[in-house]
Protein backbone atom coordinates (compact mmCIF):
# COMPACT_ATOMS: atom_id res chain seq x y z
CA UNK A 1 0.00 0.00 0.00
CA UNK A 2 1.56 3.05 -1.31
CA UNK A 3 1.42 6.07 1.52
CA UNK A 4 3.25 8.87 -0.95
CA UNK A 5 3.17 8.77 -4.39
CA UNK A 6 4.79 11.12 -6.98
CA UNK A 7 3.63 11.66 -10.82
CA UNK A 8 5.74 12.81 -13.37
CA UNK A 9 7.04 15.47 -10.55
CA UNK A 10 8.76 18.42 -12.36
CA UNK A 11 10.11 21.56 -11.06
CA UNK A 12 11.52 24.12 -13.23
CA UNK A 13 12.37 27.92 -11.50
CA UNK A 14 11.76 31.21 -12.79
CA UNK A 15 14.71 31.88 -14.65
CA UNK A 16 14.57 28.56 -16.18
CA UNK A 17 16.77 26.14 -14.69
CA UNK A 18 15.12 22.53 -14.07
CA UNK A 19 15.35 21.81 -10.79
CA UNK A 20 13.93 18.07 -10.84
CA UNK A 21 12.25 15.99 -14.17
CA UNK A 22 9.17 13.61 -14.28
CA UNK A 23 9.80 11.94 -10.38
CA UNK A 24 7.76 8.59 -10.42
CA UNK A 25 8.09 6.92 -6.97
CA UNK A 26 5.81 5.67 -4.65
CA UNK A 27 6.72 5.20 -0.72
CA UNK A 28 4.71 2.35 1.25
CA UNK A 29 4.38 1.82 4.23
CA UNK A 30 7.04 0.95 7.14
CA UNK A 31 9.62 1.45 4.23
CA UNK A 32 12.68 3.36 5.12
CA UNK A 33 13.79 5.87 2.59
CA UNK A 34 17.18 7.40 2.00
CA UNK A 35 17.60 10.64 -0.58
CA UNK A 36 21.07 11.02 -1.53
CA UNK A 37 22.97 12.78 -4.42
CA UNK A 38 25.32 15.09 -5.51
CA UNK A 39 25.38 19.07 -4.38
CA UNK A 40 22.64 20.78 -6.89
CA UNK A 41 20.87 17.33 -7.76
CA UNK A 42 17.64 18.45 -6.53
CA UNK A 43 17.34 16.97 -3.38
CA UNK A 44 15.82 19.40 -1.68
CA UNK A 45 13.47 20.85 -3.71
CA UNK A 46 12.60 17.01 -3.76
CA UNK A 47 11.81 17.22 0.09
CA UNK A 48 10.46 20.83 -0.34
CA UNK A 49 7.53 19.32 -2.42
CA UNK A 50 6.96 16.11 -0.42
CA UNK A 51 6.38 18.68 2.56
CA UNK A 52 4.22 21.29 0.82
CA UNK A 53 6.82 23.77 0.64
CA UNK A 54 6.87 24.04 -2.89
CA UNK A 55 4.49 23.36 -5.97
CA UNK A 56 5.01 21.61 -8.94
CA UNK A 57 5.30 23.14 -12.25
CA UNK A 58 4.32 19.51 -13.89
CA UNK A 59 2.98 16.29 -12.15
CA UNK A 60 2.19 15.84 -8.40
CA UNK A 61 2.19 14.36 -5.27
Amino acid sequence: MSILTTKNLTHTFPDGTTGIADISLQFGAGEFVIIAGANGSGKTVFIRHLNGLLTPTRGKV
